[in-house]
This record gives C-alpha cells, structure tokens and sequence, in this order.
C-alpha cells in the first residue's frame, strides 16, 4: 500500500475567504469612483433560500456573491447604508476547482467587482478601469 508524499492542506476557509476579499478590495478602492462607500464584506457557506428566491434561482451553486445596499425604505430618501457584500464560499470554490487555472484571488476579486458594478449601474469602461488599474485579471463566466 502506497502513502501520499505531498500535503496539499484544506480547502480554504471562510476567514481565509474574507482576508483574500479585504486585500483585493483595498487593491481595487483606489479606482473605484466617488459615491462608493463603505462595504461590508460576509462570507457564507451558500445563499440562504430568501436570496436565492429574490433573485429567481434554484440552484446555489449559480450565485458566487450578493450586494445589499440599501432597504427601499432608504432608497426612497436616497439615503445610503453602508454596502454589504455576502460572498459564498462554496460556489466559489467549486468554480475555483472546475477551471483550474484561475488564481482564488482573482475569481474573488471578479465576483467581488462584479456585485460592486452591478449595484451602481457601472457602465462596462469603469469594469474595466478598475481591474486594469488594480491589476486584476478579468474573467468571464458562464
């Protein structure tokens, strides 16, 4: 019977997930436009069933990340609270897993920016601004 040598360690875990995404936000925030505030960044294992009911999903492996930035209360008096973002360990990793050739850090910075863009309508320039200028490699996903 045979052992193996290597030690390929654990798949990363959520505090690990949360360090990757502070430093990539700090790495990308110096390009962002003004009007972005503060973000709060959460990571869980999978979208709980009201997110994934909010936004017409069934499968949770289809969501890597989720904004939250204001209630509509808020929105109705334009009033902002500070930004949420939920990253979702799981989708991510198995995303991670079937490409096999993106670093962690990008995917994240990806969904991360993604979630940034969409939630204030970023038109497909400034995307782009902020990776080339964070030096973030863009990926594209299904």
């Amino acid at each position: 019977m045979s052992t193996v040598e290597e030690s390929w360690g654990c798949a990363p875990h959520g505090d690990t997930l949360l360090k990757i995404a502070d430093k990539v936000l700090s790495q990308m925030r110096p390009f962002f436009p003004d009007g972005v505030g503060q973000i709060n960044i959460f990571i869980d294992e999978l979208p709980d069933e009201e997110t994934l009911e909010a936004l017409y999903l069934d499968d949770p492996y289809a969501l890597y990340g989720a904004y939250s930035g204001m209630t509509s209360a808020l929105e109705l008096h334009e009033i902002e609270a500070d930004a949420r973002i939920w990253i979702y360990r799981l989708p991510i990793l198995k995303h991670w897993v079937e490409a096999a050739d993106i670093a962690l850090e990008t995917l994240i910075a990806n969904v991360f920016l993604k979630e940034i863009a969409s939630h204030y309508r970023w038109e497909d320039v400034m995307f782009e601004h902020v990776m080339v200028s964070a030096n973030i490699p863009q990926i594209m996903f299904e």
